[in-house]
């Protein structure tokens, strides 16, 4: 779990990194950016549909993780839109209530549920 943990804030810190560039370089206009590369259908377009379904699915896991209540839905959208700037702070947190059963990371409330 150490580990994981340290890649998270690698990750996190080089992400924060670059994403400061891109604003100095490009603005906080990136919607556009993102549906014009998608439209386009082009390469980059691909990659940006990928990555908004990718998201996606974090975004419902996290909803999923806490039983779609309102705070585990709130949190779930935060996923969605914020990407892994919002992904690896949550995950360091649950990685840190888990204290090191997976289980407990990757299930949440949902580990109380019996299997389909």
């Amino acid at each position: 779990m150490k580990a994981f943990k340290a890649f998270l804030v690698i990750e996190l810190l080089i992400l924060s990194g670059y994403t400061v560039l891109v604003i100095q370089n490009q603005g906080l206009n990136l919607i556009p950016h993102v549906i014009d590369n998608v439209l386009a259908v082009s390469w980059s377009g691909q990659f940006n549909l990928d990555f908004m379904i990718l998201l996606t699915i974090a975004g419902l896991w996290v909803s999923w993780r806490h039983g779609h209540s309102p705070l585990g839905m709130a949190l779930g959208l935060l996923v969605t839109t914020g990407g892994s700037m919002v992904l690896c702070p949550y995950l360091l947190i649950a990685a840190g209530k888990a204290k090191g059963n997976l289980s407990t990371l990757f299930m949440g409330q949902q580990q109380s549920c019996p299997p389909y």
